[in-house]
């Protein structure tokens, strides 16, 4: 059993161990959530600034080029274009800008790519999968949007079209730039939680060790107690039921424990005995008294009379309502039967008439009372002298 309640100790840290990692995590999870939302908002509003600008600085040069020659020279521009954008190399690992245009059913990109095809520029289908940013551009929508770009990687991009052009401009970042320091973030913090959970279990079982052993030590000396104790005890709901039981109950009413724990107390009352079990037992639920005593009779597993004295104490749960009654019982019959044997005796043995100082015991003998009643009962004889026979002494000694 103690073995047993070792175990209940140990998987009770186990558990708190695996709540405190739970909400650890939770709040990791909604922090890091969080922040990266955050970050994202903040990256895709960058960008939809960032492509906007860009598409009218490009308007801004075509309309220039519209003043002073009279019409848009598109190779001047996007010359002008490729040259501003030689000097700059994009922005954090992934991001770019690209212009495209649509020729027939292809998307034709006009700047040379950050990641590769950088020699040769390579087209894709206008209906295909790739470059979702670069078509909504083409279409002459302005926004942004999480696809694929014309490498089908995953990205976070701004489009917006330059209508003066017939161009698009994109703004991208791979989605997995975005993502990476709050991955490792967690990773790191989950680290960091696990440890300090561990520690943190770790210092509340040595605190609370001590007083684990002393709970383990209390109950075990109560089941002990329960267990071992030369009388009957028992648990008794209030509906009656018995709940917990002992051997020694289970030996004065002869059922064994898996039986009586199926039967109430009303079951085994001798009929003549229950009305004043149950008016005592109605008392001591409405408080009107806290325990109670009585001698009465419980009818065995075979059939026969137990005669037993009955103490009843009610458990009342923190609030105040009833919770369990705590039953001792002890077997009464052998001093029932001894007082029974006494009064026998008593009627059929004669005294001396004459003298009253000597009685007739079971083999004829006249033997002396203080003998007789020495020999029958645990009483030790002392002598004295009545006030009768003190006052008849000294008229004689007087005389």
């Amino acid at each position: 059993m103690e073995g047993v309640v070792t175990n209940t100790a140990r998987n009770g840290t186990a558990c708190l161990i695996c709540i405190m990692a739970v909400i650890a995590m939770i709040v990791l999870g909604v922090t890091t959530f969080t922040l990266y939302q955050t970050a994202f908002e903040e990256e895709r509003n960058r960008l939809v600034d960032t492509v906007q600008s860009q598409a009218r600085l490009i308007e801004a040069m075509a309309r220039h080029d519209l003043r002073g020659s009279g019409q848009i020279a598109v190779g001047d521009v996007l010359t002008q274009i490729r040259e501003a954008h030689s000097n700059f190399p994009g922005f954090g690992k992934t991001g770019e800008f690209t212009l495209a245009r649509q020729e027939g059913n292809q998307i034709v990109f006009l700047l040379n790519h950050r990641h590769y095809d950088l020699d040769e520029l390579q087209p894709v289908p206008v209906n295909g999968a790739e470059a979702a940013p670069m078509r909504h551009a083409l279409a002459g929508e302005s926004g942004s949007l999480i696809g694929p770009d014309y490498r089908g990687e995953t990205v976070l991009a701004a489009y917006e079209p330059v209508e003066e052009l017939n161009i698009g401009v994109v703004a991208k970042i791979d989605l997995r730039e975005i993502r990476a320091p709050f991955i490792q973030a967690a990773w790191i913090s989950s680290a960091i939680a696990f440890v300090l959970v561990l520690f943190g279990a770790w210092t509340f079982r040595r605190i609370t060790a001590p007083i684990t052993r002393r709970i383990e030590q209390s109950e075990k000396l109560f089941r002990e107690t329960f267990s071992h104790a030369a009388i009957g005890l028992g648990h008794v709901a209030t509906d009656g039921t018995w709940l917990r039981v002992n051997d020694a109950l289970c030996d004065i009413v002869g059922y064994p424990r898996e039986e009586l724990v199926q039967l109430t107390f009303q079951d085994i009352t001798h009929p003549d005995d229950l009305d004043a079990d149950l008016q005592l037992l109605r008392q001591t639920l409405a408080g009107e008294i806290n325990t109670y005593t009585m001698e009465k009779r419980y009818l065995r597993r075979d059939g026969s009379t137990v005669n037993v004295q009955l103490t009843v104490s009610l458990i009342r749960k923190t609030e105040g309502k009833p919770d369990y009654f705590i039953a001792a019982v002890a077997d009464i019959s052998p001093l029932k039967q001894a007082m029974a044997t006494i009064k026998t005796i008593s009627g059929i043995v004669p005294l001396c008439a004459w003298c009253g100082k000597t009685i007739r015991n079971e083999e004829g003998d006249w033997i002396k009372v203080d003998k007789y009643i020495e020999k029958h009962s645990d009483a030790q004889i002392s002598h004295g002298m009545c006030p009768s026979c003190k006052q008849s002494l000294d008229k004689t000694v007087g005389k």
